[in-house]
């Protein structure tokens, strides 16, 4: 003897829906995600994140790691950072620096020489975050950003040409800041161009 028909309708679709929901799926969800506006590919930039508390006090002392998520190529990488946008570690994979007396944690964040999408995550162990940063190709008759090797503790300004394209690329690059209130704290984020060497 066959079950009804309809009843064979109600339960396939009730034991698929079972099915989906057992299959583990990775949830990727951020705090905060901030994509930036496109950048040359293997640009240097310095990223910041402002640890503070619900009454906007900064947060002094907090340990905040950034990693390289995903590029598209060879050559990103991050390193702890100073004020000056100087690094102020070794660049890699990974790195981890704590919020000065104002409440700020800088990065050296540099692109794959390679075009596409750079995704780095930071986490402060209460919040996490994706900064999303497209390498673009070199504009015509410009030569491609050269990878940089561990950064000079004593390099001073640019100079030269590459202080005019710096410069160039400070007066088009528009500094993102958002503020988010999540659980009675307050985390800030933002871009500006950085030099490495």
């Amino acid at each position: 003897m066959r079950p009804p028909r309809r009843r064979v309708v109600l339960i396939v679709p009730a034991f698929l829906a079972v099915l989906v929901a057992l299959v583990p799926a990775p949830v990727l969800g951020y705090d905060k995600v901030d994509r930036q506006q496109p950048q040359t590919a293997g640009t240097a930039l310095a990223y910041y994140i402002r640890e503070a508390n619900s009454q906007d006090q900064p947060q002094p002392g907090r340990t905040v790691t950034m990693r390289v998520q995903s590029a598209p190529g060879t050559g990103a990488s991050v390193a702890p950072a100073d004020a000056s946008r100087r690094a102020t570690g070794p660049q890699g994979n990974q790195a981890s620096t704590k919020s000065g007396a104002d409440g700020l944690a800088y990065f050296a964040l540099e692109l794959s020489p390679t075009p596409g999408e750079n995704d780095f995550v930071w986490d402060d162990g209460v919040f996490t975050g994706l900064v999303v940063v497209v390498g673009t190709p070199a504009p015509a008759g410009t030569h491609p950003a050269p990878v940089v090797g561990r950064p000079t503790p004593t390099s001073s300004g640019p100079s030269g040409v590459f202080g005019v394209l710096l410069a160039a690329l400070i007066a088009t690059v528009v500094a993102a800041a958002v503020t988010a209130f999540v659980g009675g704290l307050v985390f800030l984020s933002g871009v500006r161009p950085f030099r490495l060497s």
